[in-house]
């Protein structure tokens, strides 16, 4: 299935939900053949830092108390309120600053090459985009089509527990359902050229795809998380060029669900 455009529409209320399959991908689309994604990179950094700790000192700040928390069991000091978050954030700058003068004093550039042995500093903030950013991030409208083992529910009807889909079709659970937030949205379309199947979602500008892009020597790259933007500036990229040097965007479809 072919990416076949994508619009900037008005805003709607979206939300963002979690799900615990090991790839944080879950169906959407009434026939829940089509995927969507929970970035799984913070986690990937977080555990590389944990098995580093000689070389690595992590701060997180998670303010919904879902993503960074449950890693304080493994020594992660994580902020969850503005205050601390606050006190995190200045004693990182600080550690920084001294660190510069230092650097400046011994005239070096980087602060591996300061002769007392130093533990690089990393502060996480957990959707620093949504807290930040007045277009908040990676949701999808509440009228989304969410597929379950039981037939699609609409998103604003799923609930932290209940059980969606994953690539596989495999049962997943959802471990968060985040506030609902108004931003900017477009209308994505995707379709078949074949056949005419249609699936339309309206998504924040965030918000990410499992895509393939398909060259016009034939190779395909993929599967790869594209947000909506990245998609849009590569479709009007497309735009201006010659039909035979446009790369397609593809969505591979998935094995439908079955009900049990």
């Amino acid at each position: 299935m072919k990416v076949k455009n994508i619009k900037q529409i008005e805003p709607v209320e979206s939300n963002c939900i979690s799900v615990d399959s090991y790839n944080k991908l879950f169906a959407v689309g009434e026939q829940g053949n089509l995927m969507t994604h929970n970035s799984v990179s913070q986690q990937n950094v977080i555990i590389s830092c944990l098995l580093r700790p000689e070389n690595w000192v992590i701060l997180g700040i998670d303010l919904k108390r879902v993503e960074l928390t449950r890693f304080k069991k493994f020594g992660v000091k994580v902020a969850t309120d503005l205050e601390t978050a606050v006190e995190f954030l200045r004693f990182a700058q600080a550690v920084m600053m001294k660190r510069y003068e230092r650097m400046e004093e011994l005239g070096v550039n980087d602060f591996e090459d300061l002769p007392e042995p130093l533990q690089a500093l990393m502060v996480m903030i957990d959707e620093a985009g949504e807290l930040l950013s007045p277009t908040g991030a990676k949701a999808l409208s509440e009228n989304t089509k969410i597929m379950t083992s039981q037939g699609y529910k609409l998103l604003k009807d799923i609930k932290v527990g209940d059980i969606v889909l994953d690539n596989n079709s495999k049962p997943t659970k959802v471990t968060a359902k985040y506030k609902p937030i108004t931003q900017k949205h477009y209308n994505v379309k995707i379709s078949r050229d074949k056949d005419g199947e249609r699936e339309e979602f309206i998504a924040g500008e965030e918000h990410y795809w499992v895509v393939y892009i398909a060259h016009p020597d034939d190779n395909i790259d993929g599967p790869l998380l594209l947000d909506t933007m990245e998609i849009k500036k590569m479709m009007t990229e497309n735009q201006s060029k010659p039909e035979e040097e446009r790369r397609k965007l593809k969505i591979k479809k998935v094995k439908a669900a079955t009900a049990s």
